[in-house]
């Protein structure tokens, strides 16, 4: 998008000169012969900078600045004052009123693009240091303090919903992924929120996995409560999008509602209100929404069943009707325990490994060793084990078995790959070895 500069002044051939050296750079230009006429264009208009002559008939610079600055959408208009003269006096009175620079008349053509590329850059750098005091880093969205300060304006004339929402079972995703996978998480939430919400609403991040919503003009309560179900359903996909279908940590969103004002306007008063119903949303089992009423109290929250949920997160989700394939390393460690049971207990366990070997070069090894692992997988007991070593190779935990029962497995598994059609691309071989 072009930069748009509005030059103000009553000497046509200042307005003249510098409309052309200025659009000559792609630059957008709205050239204005008084103080009075930029008042009425302003109304209508929003450049990127004014280039404003001192002085003139009517209403001169000093009195144009402080109109447009009266106004609280035009308070931080960039100003580069155009003056005549060099009198120090008239340079510190324009300094005062807001001016970002000076340029004394006649003004050589590189001298003017200099300066106004310079302020107009020096505009948007300040922007973006504010933009980054008033965000959370990690998600984009308004940080605390800012949050805070934009709900307590917007709660004051306009009714709303105010939503506390945090995410249940967290502190497990960090335990057992890793605060790196934790953050990746955080931050998509906040992508969903954005999704969920429209530009007239405010969200923002007030610590941890705490997020705060303000939504405008919103009454019904069963549009929050569809959010809350939409936001949820969100959240758990792309964590077993992320993570894998095996992934089973109670991960979701609570949340507790208020309506302003009919609960109140200021945001001490709507923020203690919502706190108090979110409590409620997880008491009452998590990943739900709850609005607040009179009867809700504020006792504080209770810690959540840590040993209960842990249980939650080391039982597998669904039906075990096949083998479960293991990424290489928890591999490893099940042999590491299983070769200590042998030490103590009577029991007979062995591993297979195979090797496959491609025919063409033009076979993709990962695709047959993916589908290689996942139909040994289905051909195994639920209490069996499979991982793949290496680009071409697979190993097999099979428990509670003798050397005659693996090789018949063995044998078995390599008949049902060859019956698939699959030994025209590659050829197997395996070795057995008890676990030891």
């Amino acid at each position: 998008m072009k930069d748009w500069i509005a030059i103000v002044d009553d000497d046509l051939t200042t307005l003249r000169t510098a409309s052309k050296i200025l659009s000559g750079e792609d630059m957008k230009v709205s050239a204005l012969k008084s103080g009075e006429e930029l008042l009425g264009f302003l109304e209508r208009n929003r450049p990127d900078l004014l280039l404003l002559d001192v002085h003139m008939p009517g209403m001169d610079g000093f009195e144009a600045i402080a109109e447009v600055r009266s106004k609280s959408a035009f308070a931080d208009l960039p100003v580069i004052f155009l003056t005549g003269d060099s009198d120090s006096e008239v340079e510190s009175r324009g300094l005062a009123v807001g001016a970002m620079d000076f340029l004394t008349k006649p003004f050589a053509p590189d001298v003017l693009l200099l300066r106004v590329r310079h302020t107009i850059d020096l505009v948007r750098f300040q922007k973006k240091l504010e933009k980054a005091a008033e965000t959370d880093q990690l998600t984009g969205l308004l940080n605390k303090i800012s949050v805070q300060g934009e709900i307590s304006g917007v709660a004051r004339h306009t009714r709303g919903v105010l939503m506390m929402i945090d995410l249940d079972s967290f502190k497990l995703i960090n335990d057992l992924y890793g605060h790196n996978m934790g953050d990746k998480i955080l931050a998509q939430f906040a992508d969903i929120l954005k999704g969920e919400i429209r530009a007239s609403d405010i969200a923002g991040r007030i610590g941890g996995d705490e997020f705060i919503v303000f939504c405008s003009n919103i009454t019904d309560i069963s549009v929050i409560e569809q959010k809350c179900r939409r936001i949820n359903l969100q959240l758990l996909t792309y964590a077993r999008n992320i993570l894998g279908d095996n992934f089973n940590v109670p991960l979701g969103a609570s949340m507790g509602a208020v309506k302003a004002p009919e609960e109140g306007r200021d945001f001490l008063t709507l923020y203690q209100k919502a706190d108090n119903a979110l409590y409620q949303a997880k008491q009452a089992g998590a990943h739900g929404c709850v609005f607040y009423n009179k009867t809700i109290g504020g006792t504080a929250e209770s810690a959540p069943d840590e040993h209960n949920a842990t249980l939650q997160i080391l039982r597998e989700r669904g039906p075990a009707d096949s083998a479960l394939i293991l990424p290489f390393e928890q591999f490893r460690l099940m042999y590491q325990v299983l070769a200590r049971l042998a030490s103590n207990y009577t029991t007979e366990n062995y591993l297979l490994a195979f090797t496959v070997s491609l025919r063409s070069d033009c076979v993709d090894a990962d695709e047959v060793m993916e589908c290689f692992c996942k139909n040994v997988s289905h051909s195994l007991r639920s209490s069996d084990i499979v991982t793949r070593h290496g680009s071409l190779s697979a190993m097999v935990l099979l428990l509670r078995t003798d050397q005659i029962d693996s090789r018949s497995v063995a044998e078995r598994i390599m008949r049902k790959w060859n019956d698939c059609g699959h030994g025209a691309d590659c050829e197997l071989s395996y070795e057995i070895d008890p676990i030891q």
